[in-house]
């Protein structure tokens, strides 16, 4: 019998506006390059693209309008797929995502690990709005035992999201493990993050 998978499932970012005029001033105006810039999460699929790893990363809905309850609908239907010790791993607006969704849902199985990169808790700072009910409530997890599976990563020189949302995490989340890095370009904007990768493998290595 083949031993099954073991499961890796990212949630990428987006971003959500509190008006609609908002959002068509951001379609309006936003840059366009021919350029594609590779970050972080590229690197690390590569560096677990590995037979006995699946990497699960869905296409969550309207990135760039996102809205939480969309965002949850869709991810449930995910979870009938989720095998025993999953690794969880959120950037940005998908890592606030994966808070709230703990905070509302109970998981199929227990994670091994969930990683949370930049996640925003009420947008206070940021240089963009947050909307959507993505915002975080001041609730406990569903699964209290999840608590000390968090880990999370802020940069001190992130305008997205300051580190100001680091200290609100702590105080709701006291048992989870917290990072900071003096600079990731900003929000994490990086090829690569070896600090997660090794974070990663320490887990896979676990028993």
């Amino acid at each position: 019998m083949q031993e099954p998978k073991q499961q890796i499932f990212y949630i990428h970012g987006g971003q959500t506006f509190q008006q609609e005029s908002d959002y068509l001033a951001y379609l309006q105006n936003k840059a366009v390059s021919l350029d594609r810039v590779e970050l972080w999460p590229k690197s690390l699929q590569q560096d677990l693209n590995k037979p006995e790893i699946q990497w699960v990363a869905p296409q969550m809905p309207c990135k760039q309008n996102a809205k939480y309850q969309h965002w949850q609908i869709f991810f449930r239907r995910y979870l009938q797929h989720m095998q025993a010790e999953p690794i969880l791993i959120g950037f940005s607006l998908g890592a606030s995502f994966l808070i709230q969704f703990l905070q509302q849902n109970k998981l199929p199985v227990l994670p091994k690990a969930i990683f949370l990169v930049a996640p925003v808790y009420d947008g206070q700072g940021s240089l963009e709005q947050l909307a959507g009910d993505f915002d975080i409530k001041p609730a406990p997890l569903v699964q209290p035992e999840l608590e000390s599976k968090l880990n999370f990563y802020f940069s001190q020189s992130d305008k997205i999201v300051p580190i100001s949302n680091m200290q609100k995490f702590q105080k709701l989340f006291p048992a989870a493990h917290y990072q900071s890095f003096p600079d990731k370009n900003g929000h994490f904007l990086t090829p690569d993050f070896p600090e997660l990768q090794a974070d990663i493998a320490n887990h896979l290595l676990a028993k």
